[in-house]
């Protein structure tokens, strides 16, 4: 018979607030080691693009890291080991469920594809829970809207010059716009840490 974890010993969680400030300020090298992570899941678990994209591993992973009732980020994990976590889980499942189709001859094939991924049910509210993390980090920004929208691009994976040549900022402005950027996703987690 097991007994319950005393209440000091049960683990901790960030706050999906936490959790959108630290992937937002993911480094251009982070999110280079996350895509390598992805591909290797992608190929180690034989999946192929009719189940989607290595990318949109990541991308799930994301999703689901802010959304409420989706993958906790545990207190004194790197968000880095988290996110590895959540793509060989997600790509695990994913990885069943195509052997299940295949046991029952419903592969997908070009006559009848399966949407990209096919996780969840709940997607869309999923999506709903992380806009709702953007409207508080966009407020969050203020009027400095110019910093927000280099906060998304930077998000989407874009480095600080791809981000700022997409928005038209001229090359002598993009560190002040990054520093800008930086210095508002710090006082975002200070503020979620309260």
């Amino acid at each position: 018979m097991t007994s319950k974890p005393e209440p000091e010993n049960e683990p901790k969680y960030k706050t999906r607030i936490e959790a959108a400030a630290a992937i937002s300020s993911l480094s251009e090298e982070d999110r280079t080691k996350l895509l390598r992570i992805a591909s290797i899941y992608w190929s180690d678990r034989g999946l192929n693009d009719r189940w989607g994209s290595s990318d949109e591993l990541l991308a799930e992973a994301f999703l689901r890291t802010l959304s409420e009732g989706g993958k906790r980020w545990r207190e004194g994990v790197p968000m880095l080991r988290h996110l590895k976590r959540a793509m060989e889980n997600i790509s695990g499942h994913l990885a069943r469920k195509r052997n299940r189709l295949a046991e029952h001859e419903v592969e997908p094939n070009d006559q009848m594809p399966l949407k990209a991924l096919h996780l969840e049910d709940d997607r869309s509210y999923r999506a709903a829970q992380a806009n709702e993390i953007l409207e508080a980090l966009q407020y969050h920004f203020g009027p400095d809207q110019e910093a927000f929208e280099f906060l998304i691009r930077r998000s989407h994976g874009r480095t600080e010059s791809e981000a700022a040549a997409s928005m038209g900022i001229e090359d002598s402005r993009v560190e002040a716009v990054a520093r800008r950027c930086r210095r508002k996703v710090a006082t975002f987690k200070k503020r979620s840490n309260q």
